[in-house]
């Protein structure tokens, strides 16, 4: 009761703080729509600025609107396009804009805008907007932009016209350095909101409505986003004084409920996997990596270190084993040794450094703990993001602990595998994985692709670029007239949230 009473008393000191002064209050009970988050700062919203990960993106996202966007069903509608049509077997797509669409200073959206954005995106890649296939895109006309492919693309509609934020040609271009485009102007998207204050000491965003949006007024005219411990938003959930929690403890769920509050439970889809650096030998038999895979007690893990809310994954890396299959690398530390020995493994002199950001540590300790057991002595290394992700892509690492998303387009396991970012496993080593990957994402067939898939599947689960290991699940909460909701298969790209804006804005 101590720590709850402790919550509710900084909470009641924090908000009349944080809403004083705020622009469009009239009295103190005109607040906003308050959402509790445990991380707060994502950076600034905008599409060079955010942090790398999903909720960043998000929070992005209600300020520049994409082509496309996922309905909190899951399902593709348009936005800035009214209407997109695939030409030349799928070769072209000719894209028709919204009527009335206007950047946040009140200039029109045009085909000049999207035209200028691919080639902008592809010259300052962003995290989202996979663009390999692109060929070109060129207005066609005040209201209309063809946009060509070098080779068919199935999941053009998901992860390009539903993911990549479309920016202002007249803002933009010029700006040769758009990562550190940090000034007022680099906030000008045409979503439906604005941002009034972004606070990144304290984790704090104030957006309200774009009166001016295409798609109508948002039914929430103004969204706070606050940086709040789980145990402060559960006692803030309670009081009235926040209306959503990104996330709160799996143990709180019962007495939430309770207390009359709508909860939302869902699989990140996010898989943790222990990445393997490929440019060592050490590692270059599969032998090696298979016989790791037998050491590690995945069961155990989501136990421990999740409390049970936490799905093992397919070796496959395309789903969880509740979604079917068999486990592939039961858990046998005794097979582990043997298989060890038979590939000729020689322990190194000193422990291999096993890399992982802080926020999987007790995982982490586990998985230390495990290779132990078998033979594998490694030191753990916790860094922050951006040291973690330095660390990988300078190669010093042995092991890595990495996480990414799996939900959205299936095309997502192509980027994983092939991939080079700090979550990904930068692997081709094996040509017929690498071929049934490329093949399936230019395949239009759904059941011939659906047959690559499943290839590419087999033979990732037999040669373990990376192991994946467990996906937690999470748990939002919210108050009954507006619960969370997360969006079958991930917003946008595929990201596990109760923060898409069509969640606020209908």
């Amino acid at each position: 009761m101590t720590g709850l009473r402790t919550a509710l008393a900084l909470l009641a000191g924090l908000l009349p703080g944080l809403f004083a002064s705020v622009p469009g209050s009239a009295e103190p009970g005109d607040r906003p729509f308050i959402i509790a988050d445990a991380t707060g700062n994502w950076g600034q919203p905008s599409p060079y600025l955010h942090m790398r990960r999903g909720p960043g993106y998000l929070l992005t996202s209600f300020l520049f609107d994409t082509l496309m966007w996922k309905d909190t069903n899951g399902e593709l509608q348009p936005a800035l396009a009214r209407r997109i049509e695939p030409l030349d077997g799928g070769l072209t797509y000719r894209i028709t804009l919204a009527e009335g669409a206007a950047w946040h200073d009140g200039r029109p959206v045009t085909a000049e805008d999207v035209a200028f954005t691919f080639g902008y995106v592809e010259r300052f890649p962003l995290m989202f907007g996979a663009l390999d296939a692109i060929a070109g895109a060129e207005p066609e006309g005040a209201d209309r932009v063809l946009v060509r492919l070098r080779h068919p693309m199935p999941s053009f509609l998901p992860m390009v016209a539903g993911a990549m934020p479309i920016l202002p040609r007249h803002v933009f271009e010029g700006i040769e350095t758009p990562f550190e485009f940090t000034g007022p102007a680099a906030l000008t998207g045409s979503g439906p909101y604005l941002l009034d204050r972004y606070d990144p000491a304290k984790g704090r965003y104030i957006f309200r409505s774009n009166p001016g949006y295409y798609g109508g007024p948002p039914a929430i005219d103004r969204i706070a986003l606050v940086r709040m411990s789980p145990i402060a938003a559960i006692a803030g959930l309670k009081s009235g004084e926040i209306d959503l929690a990104t996330s709160v403890p799996v143990t709180a769920a019962e007495d939430l409920r309770q207390a009359g509050l709508a909860l939302a439970r869902h699989s990140s889809g996010h898989p943790v996997r222990l990445r393997f650096n490929h440019r060592t030998p050490r590692f270059a038999g599969r032998a090696v990596r298979q016989a790791i895979a037998h050491g590690l007690d995945r069961r155990r893990m989501a136990e421990t270190a999740y409390l049970g809310e936490a799905e093992i994954w397919s070796a496959g890396l395309l789903a969880s084993l509740t979604e079917g299959g068999t486990e592939r690398y039961p858990y046998d530390p005794v097979r582990a040794r043997a298989l060890l020995a038979g590939a000729g493994w020689q322990p190194p002199v000193a422990p291999l450094r096993l890399l992982a950001p802080q926020s999987l540590d007790p995982i982490t300790r586990l998985v230390a703990a495990q290779l132990a057991e078998i033979g594998i002595e490694t030191r753990i290394v916790l860094l922050d993001q951006a040291s973690f992700e330095g660390r990988i892509a300078a190669g010093d690492f042995d092991l890595a602990m990495v996480t990414s998303s799996m939900l959205g387009d299936p095309d997502r396991m192509r980027l994983t595998v092939m991939g080079t970012r700090s979550n990904q496993d930068g692997y081709d080593a094996d040509p017929a994985l690498t071929a049934a990957l490329m093949a399936q994402s230019r395949e239009a067939n759904p059941a011939r692709r659906a047959e690559l898939l499943a290839e590419a599947a087999g033979l990732y689960a037999d040669a373990l670029p990376s192991y994946p290991l467990v996906a937690a699940r999470t748990l939002a909460a919210g108050r009954p007239g507006r619960p969370p909701v997360y969006t079958p298969g991930g917003v946008a790209p595929g990201i596990p949230s109760i923060l898409n804006k069509q969640a606020f804005t209908e």
